[in-house]
């Protein structure tokens, strides 16, 4: 895949931003942004997203997770899995999880960042199918995260 020059998504109130393919694709979304293939190409309906929450003082990453993929929309969602990892110099969560949306097979990876008050979710989402296809835009994502230091 070509990176360059390439795009970047920005969560801008999180001070968080990734590298993003150059023709993807940006929205805001609730509580972040979402960069996405362009129309009518293979990665369509492969997303990257920021998405930044607040929660309460005793909350842990597991239950922010579990919180967010035990929606009714989201089917038969598998657990997640997690483990600690490096996303750009920010240690994290990361996590898998295989589900199931509008009867699509899906795959999510990502990483929770603790980045005080929020806890901060960059994770890539794509069709079970062409998973391994573009797997690699958020390889880079975690490669090339940014985080805009506390001050």
């Amino acid at each position: 895949m070509q990176w360059l020059p390439e795009g970047w998504l920005l969560h801008e109130e999180a001070g968080v931003a990734v590298a993003v393919p150059p023709n993807w694709h940006t929205q805001r979304a609730t509580t972040g942004v979402v960069a996405g293939g362009e129309e009518g190409s293979p990665a369509y309906y492969t997303t990257l997203a920021i998405q930044a929450v607040r929660p309460a003082p005793n909350a842990r990453f597991a239950d922010i997770l579990r919180a967010a993929y035990e929606h009714p929309a989201i089917g038969d969602s598998m657990p997640p899995r997690y483990e600690p990892c490096v996303a750009g110099d920010v240690l994290g969560l990361c996590y898998s999880i295989e589900m199931t949306v509008f009867a699509e097979p899906r795959r999510r990876l990502g990483v929770l960042l603790d980045l005080a008050p929020y806890v901060v979710d960059v994770s890539f989402t794509a069709p079970a199918a062409d998973y391994a296809d573009h797997v690699d835009v958020f390889e880079r994502a975690l490669a090339t995260l940014y985080v805009e230091p506390a001050g």
